[in-house]
């Protein structure tokens, strides 16, 4: 699932529904809302996110809810690159956690419309 080397990801097409997608969920981060955040997925979707899978629309609210409860955190958006299928945001999130802010990346697999997987991970 991850790109090789010999995969380039390049910037999203101007008003491509992968860009109106990227767009829609960290303008839902930022907004500290978890059914907008929800919204994003597709009923199927996984978060994998400090080594843990959360799968389904209602898990990845309980988990976004959680974490805007305790870490108010916020995406300051860096870059945002993509090909089939793949989004990758990287931003510095700041919040109320430890080493905030730091520079993360969101790997987001999608169908065009809705997100099917999410990676948060340090970024490279």
């Amino acid at each position: 699932m991850n790109a090789t080397a010999c995969e380039a990801s390049h910037p999203l097409p101007s008003h491509s529904p992968a860009e109106l997608l990227a767009n829609k969920y960290v303008a839902a981060m930022n907004s500290q809302n978890p059914d907008a955040v929800a919204r994003c997925f597709g009923p199927d979707a996984q978060v994998e996110d400090e080594q843990r899978l959360h799968t389904g629309t209602i898990q990845i609210h309980a988990w976004i809810a959680e974490a805007f409860e305790k870490y108010h955190p916020r995406i300051e958006v860096r870059e945002v690159t993509g090909d089939d299928g793949r989004i990758n945001i990287t931003g510095l999130v700041s919040g109320s956690f430890d080493g905030s802010p730091v520079m993360l990346q969101h790997q987001l697999e999608h169908d065009g419309w809705l997100i099917t997987h999410l990676a948060i991970h340090p970024a490279e």
